[in-house]
């Protein structure tokens, strides 16, 4: 059977093997970028498709982009190609779902042949293979357009990129191919082939019928050059190599010595070019660590770096940061903060007021100091830009040329909605931004789309991105939303929606209604991941003269608490709700003492909540003891109280409230 006839066969696990726009995970590319340059292939970072594979369009955001997903991402292209891991984790840490583009020639030493099967490429493939004989095996991708990579070693000397016929162009010198699991415009990823993937099978050489057609310079360097061995271990696969070789000699249980000793033969004899002593010694090492037939530990260890690996770092190699805030002690530069509150009391008009002070570096209300100047991108999708929030920004004294406003991203027809799984809008705003130091996002429930908000891992999903762009970017990120109505749980629990939004922000704040002041705003700290909490702060609503905006007065510091401030109910609802607990308390005590876990028990079936318990036992003076040694906690009236109007004598303070 052909090569041709073997690609047919396996065209029907394409539909399986490719993944399509649905597929959120793309953890698999940098994982497969890191595995390119450890074979030796520089790679750079290349621009994806977006939006689907309806209407895709381009991450680089041009209307009139010819190249979907398929040109360079960094400022000077293949110039910027590396093998630096480090340098790579930057890329993608930048762009996570940037394609992964390949160096050809002389660089990587891969020739490449780029079968575009639209433009005639099998048909013209077919007939060269029925002249001059098949091809070798060798390493081969299948592109999410239907084509195929093959991948050649350089035979030396100059290889031109270029066409040489029908539906084939050669990638050699000055070229690149974008490799999987990069992403194709047709909504189909691109793929290793079977049996034909870099970490299973060799790049082979180009027979001499092909040298010919690269060019002059590439078949008269291969007659002239020295040839490679038939064992000879290529550049990208000698570490991998030598290990595999070290772990099939130490499993009958050679010693350390030896395995060195027959490693660094093999290395002088076979590797192109040899690597150094040192390194050949750390394998032999560290596959000496494990004991005789350990097969699967020194397999693993001699396996490449590639999608599915541990991606591991040693802290030693992690350059400690110092940390950086926006506002000092309370929202840190480059984390998600979340504001949580009810409707009406100023949560928005608060991320306004911090965003006129990043606009203009004025001073921070609590005497923090000066917030650093900076640009700013507010994305409301309830407030109207020109008739609430300019005159709004404007009464805060706002630097307006400094705050720009996210309203969606450009479609073919005009403006259309962008959620936060479309982050690549997200981060061309940042890019736009002249020192962009704030994002506000208000609410953020308007932007998860379909997830279910819910849904703790689908959550955690949508933010994971959104908190990495923070990181990279340097920038921090607002996120504003609204209470659930319990008034039972903790505070921290009050958001609306999954827990994971409190827990993936690092700083949460709740903008609530003092209960003493019906005027008087409070925002206070819910949870601080990076510092110690700082008090609380209180602010006031006033209108501008004449303009009649809202705008915020700082009033200073304030000691309430959280918790308190959001349990707390109108004063004839709570004490309605305290008296008939008393009076369901006294009245089940009546008879004689009651274990402390059935009163629990049934006052959870009364609908009576803890904390209205916890205050009716307190009330009745409850006294706690337990029934024996070991026994269960009971809870009885005093002695010589009959209601709760009496004052009779209880038992210490720290022992009533125990049980």
């Amino acid at each position: 059977m052909s090569t041709l006839q073997n690609a047919t066969a396996r065209a029907g696990t394409r539909a399986e093997g490719n993944k399509s726009f649905n597929a959120p995970d793309h953890s698999g590319l940098l994982d497969e970028a890191l595995a390119c340059a450890e074979r030796g292939w520089p790679v750079l970072p290349v621009h994806c498709p977006i939006g689907g594979k309806e209407l895709p369009r381009c991450s680089c955001i041009s209307a009139d982009c010819r190249s979907i997903g398929k040109h360079p991402r960094t400022a000077h292209g293949l110039k910027d190609a590396s093998t630096d891991a480090d340098q790579i984790r930057r890329w993608w840490q930048a762009w996570p779902k940037a394609n992964i583009g390949i160096v050809t020639g002389a660089d990587s030493g891969l020739v490449v042949l780029d079968i575009d099967p639209r433009n005639g490429g099998d048909r013209s493939f077919a007939e060269l293979e029925s002249e001059h004989g098949e091809l070798p095996p060798t390493v081969e991708s299948q592109t999410g357009g239907g084509g195929r990579h093959l991948l050649f070693r350089h035979p030396g000397g100059r290889v031109k990129s270029h066409s040489i016929i029908d539906g084939i162009d050669v990638k050699a010198d000055g070229g690149y191919i974008v490799a999987p699991p990069s992403m194709h415009a047709s909504g189909q990823r691109y793929v290793w082939t079977p049996t034909r993937d870099p970490n299973v099978m060799d790049i082979a050489e180009a027979p001499s019928w092909l040298l010919a057609m690269l060019g002059s310079d590439a078949a008269a360097s291969s007659r002239h050059k020295t040839a490679i061995s038939v064992g000879s271990i290529p550049k990208g696969s000698r570490n991998e190599t030598l290990a595999s070789l070290a772990g099939s000699m130490r499993r009958p249980g050679m010693q350390p010595e030896a395995i060195e000793a027959a490693l660094l033969e093999e290395n002088r004899l076979r590797c192109q070019p040899p690597l150094p002593d040192d390194e050949v010694r750390r394998i032999a090492a560290s596959i000496s660590t494990y004991a005789p037939h350990q097969r699967d530990s020194a397999a693993r260890s001699s396996k490449s770096i590639g999608p599915g690996r541990a991606a591991i770092r040693r802290f030693s190699d992690i350059q400690p940061q110092e940390l950086r805030w926006l506002w000092p002690g309370r929202i840190p530069a480059g984390k998600m903060t979340l504001i949580v509150g009810d409707p009406g009391l100023g949560k928005s008009l608060f991320t306004l007021d911090v965003a006129a002070r990043v606009s203009t570096g004025a001073e921070w209300p609590d005497g923090s100091g000066a917030a650093e100047k900076g640009g700013v991108i507010l994305v409301g999708a309830e407030d109207d830009p020109a008739d609430t929030i300019r005159p709004r920004l404007d009464a805060a004294g706002a630097s307006s040329a400094n705050i720009l406003t996210l309203d969606g991203r450009r479609g073919v027809n005009g403006i259309v909605p962008w959620s936060l799984e479309d982050l690549d809008v997200l981060e061309d705003a940042v890019d736009r931004v002249e020192d962009c130091r704030l994002i506000v996002i208000d609410p953020i429930s308007a932007y998860f789309a379909g997830t279910d908000t819910h849904n703790n891992a689908s959550v955690r999903g949508v933010l994971a991105p959104v908190a990495a762009l923070a990181l990279r970017r340097g920038v921090a990120i607002l996120l504003v939303s609204h209470l659930n109505k319990s008034n039972e749980q903790r505070a921290i629990h009050r958001s609306s929606g999954s827990v994971a939004l409190p827990a993936a922000a690092r700083a949460v704040f709740v903008v609530a209604q003092d209960p003493g002041d019906a005027d008087l705003r409070l925002l206070l700290p819910l949870k601080s991941n990076l510092a110690r909490e700082e008090p609380g702060l209180g602010f006031r609503i006033e209108k501008t003269e004449g303009a009649n905006v809202p705008r915020i007065r700082w009033c200073g510091p304030t000691d309430r608490v959280a918790d308190e401030v959001l349990s707390w109910r109108p004063v004839s609802e709570d004490r309605s709700r305290l008296d008939e607990a008393v009076e369901w308390l006294e009245e089940l005590l009546a008879e004689g003492p009651v274990g402390a876990k059935e009163i629990e028990a049934r006052a959870k079936a009364a609908r009576i909540a803890r904390r209205t318990l916890d205050r009716a036992k307190a009330k009745l003076k409850i006294q706690c003891r337990t029934d024996g040694f070991q026994g269960p906690s009971l809870w009885q009236l005093p002695a010589d109280q009959d209601s709760p109007n009496s004052t009779g004598g209880a038992l210490p303070e720290k022992l009533a409230h125990t049980g």
